[in-house]
């Protein structure tokens, strides 16, 4: 972890202040991880509510129940040499699947929880 050394005292009004003690406080941060974000470029998004949690959280439990799926009928497969072929076919349209599923949940996730990064050009 960096070292934080300096220190820098700021003035600011009272709604500058209500506004960052607000913004900090939506994106589940410190105001000084919230400043340094900013001033690193980044923009902190809001905490996501506990809905949205709930929803990936059943979306990662419904990938990893396809994946048991698939390790079972590999298993039971196995012992049937006229099912193996069909089941190496199965299991890469199934493997292809959850890494569909799998690349989209990421993808919702980085899309609402990582900050965004923002190229601030100066005139």
């Amino acid at each position: 972890m960096r070292k934080k050394t300096k220190q820098l005292n700021i003035r600011l009004t009272e709604s500058e202040f209500a506004r960052l003690t607000k913004n900090a406080r939506k994106a589940d941060l410190t105001m000084t991880c919230y400043l340094a974000m900013l001033i690193n470029g980044y923009s902190p998004r809001e905490k996501a509510d506990l809905d949205f949690i709930d929803l990936m959280s059943g979306l990662s439990d419904l990938a990893q129940c396809y994946r048991n799926l698939a390790v079972a009928r590999r298993t039971s497969a196995s012992n049937d040499t006229d099912a193996i072929s069909s089941t190496v076919v199965d299991a890469i349209e199934w493997q292809q699947q959850l890494e569909k599923l799998t690349r989209i949940i990421m993808e919702i996730q980085c899309a609402v929880l990582l900050p965004e990064r923002e190229e601030i050009i100066w005139p």
